[in-house]
Formats: C-alpha cells, sequence, structure tokens
C-alpha cells in the first residue's frame, strides 16, 4: 500500500500507521519522516528568496539615468567629504559611476546569498523527493515479494523510471504525460513494474514453493528452491543481482 504525504482525514489511513501522522496548519495530517522538512515550508522558503532577488532587481533598476537630484539625495545619505568634492568640482557621472557600482556591489552579495539559499533548499526538496520515492519502492518491493538483496537494484532501475506527482505518488511520465497502467485508468506503479520483473529478473524473486499450484523454475528438483539461469543472461547482471542469486539455495548458472 502507498503511504500518502498528506490526507484530508485519517480514516484514509489503516489503524497501524496513523501515529505516523501529525496534523498541520491547515487542519490536515502529514506523514511524519524523520530527517524530512515540511514541503509546504520549502516552498514558502523557496518563493520568499524568489521574492527577495525580485525585490533587489527592482530597487537597482531604480537607480538608473540618476539626474542631480538623485545625486544630493545619495549625499544626505551617505555623506563622504571626497565625493562631495568630486560634486563641488561638478564630477557628478564619477559621483553617480561610484555610487552605481557600490549598489551594484551590495546588490550582488545580497544576490549571492539568496541564490544560495535556493541552490541548499532544491537540494533539500531533492533528497526528500528521492526519500519518499525510495520508500514507495521498498513498499511495493515487500507486497509482491522481491528478495530483500535484490531491493536496491531495484530501487536503482527504479530512480531512473519512476518520479513524484504533485501528490507525492511514484509515477512514470513519459513526453510529459503519466504512462497508465495495464487498467488504462491508473498510473503505471512500481508494483506493477515490479510484477513485469518477473521474467526479465527472476532472481529478484524467492523460488516458487513445491505444491503451491505455480509452475516451477526451470531446472528444479522437484522441492521449488532450484532456479536455472543461462549464462549470457547471468553475465549482463550487476555484481550486486549476481550476489544476490548466488545465495539462492539450488542457484544454477547454465
Amino acid at each position: 500500500m502507498t503511504l500518502k504525504m498528506i490526507v484530508d482525514s485519517l480514516d484514509d489511513v489503516p489503524e497501524a500507521l496513523r501515529d505516523s501522522y501529525v496534523v498541520t496548519e491547515d487542519k490536515k495530517f502529514r506523514l511524519s519522516v524523520e530527517g524530512v522538512e515540511d514541503p509546504k515550508a520549502l516552498k514558502k522558503a523557496l518563493q520568499a528568496e524568489r521574492d527577495a532577488r525580485a525585490e533587489y532587481e527592482k530597487k537597482l533598476k531604480a537607480y538608473e539615468g540618476l539626474d542631480p537630484d538623485d545625486t544630493k539625495a545619495f549625499i544626505a545619505r551617505f555623506a563622504n567629504d571626497e565625493e562631495m568634492k568630486l560634486i563641488k568640482e561638478g564630477k557628478l557621472d564619477v559621483v553617480k559611476e561610484k555610487w552605481v557600482e557600490k549598489l551594484k556591489g551590495d546588490y550582488e552579495k545580497k544576490l549571492k546569498v539568496a541564490t544560495d539559499a535556493i541552490g541548499l533548499e532544491a537540494q533539500k526538496a531533492g533528497k526528500y523527493q528521492a526519500q519518499v520515492l525510495d520508500n514507495a519502492v521498498r513498499q511495493a518491493a515487500a507486497k509482491v515479494g522481491v528478495h530483500p538483496p535484490a531491493v536496491e537494484d531495484a530501487l536503482f532501475r527504479a530512480r531512473s523510471m519512476f518520479s513524484l506527482d504533485e501528490n507525492g505518488n511514484a509515477v512514470q511520465v513519459r513526453e510529459g504525460s503519466v504512462v497508465m497502467g495495464k487498467d488504462g485508468k491508473t498510473p503505471y506503479s512500481p508494483a506493477e513494474w515490479l510484477e513485469s520483473m518477473r521474467e526479465a529478473a527472476p532472481h529478484w524473486f524467492p523460488a516458487m514453493a513445491a505444491g503451491s499450484g505455480a509452475q516451477q523454475q526451470k531446472g528444479s528438483s522437484g522441492n521449488g528452491q532450484q532456479r536455472t539461469v543461462k549464462r549470457a543472461t547471468f553475465d549482463s547482471w550487476s555484481p550486486s543481482e549476481k550476489m544476490a542469486f548466488s545465495k539462492e539455495r539450488g542457484a544454477v548458472v547454465d
């Protein structure tokens, strides 16, 4: 079962997991994940930094095309004997250039602080999304019965295939559109993808038990534990996939 990050009511959450949700300011319930900040707070902070950047740019434009009145305002605000002397000598262009450079320097410093803050918040948001996506794949892996040693390989592949939608659900996007599952109504999910990997990556799944009514793996000795794969298939796997398969009881490479 995929847990939603935010729900309107705890009635939509299994009773055993309700303690994992906390009440938000808007009276909704958010899944509490250690080390992960409230996504709304991250968005709010990000917007604040963007607003600050826009405000700095607006202030800088206000000093374009300075005239003598503007220069007098500068003098009243920033008393400086050297600049006063320049003004008395009629070198207003020099004073304007000095102040514009100073304003640009201050703006660039503040802009760097704002940009760094935005980058940090984006990094936090990226880590949060990656954690939520991994959790969704782990839950799907447990649901379909993926071998624990093979979960990391499944996560590695899933990260390049799935992303989070605006509701925090793991979906596959192709050419800007969400890919639908077999039913044609709901998005293609990690669980449906993992089910499709039973033939492509049989080493991800436990051997079928004898007498369960399921077809035994090729090369089974009758106890449902032995599995045989072709050498070419085995050679195409990653080192961790090979190790997970080799640890299975009765695993054989043909």
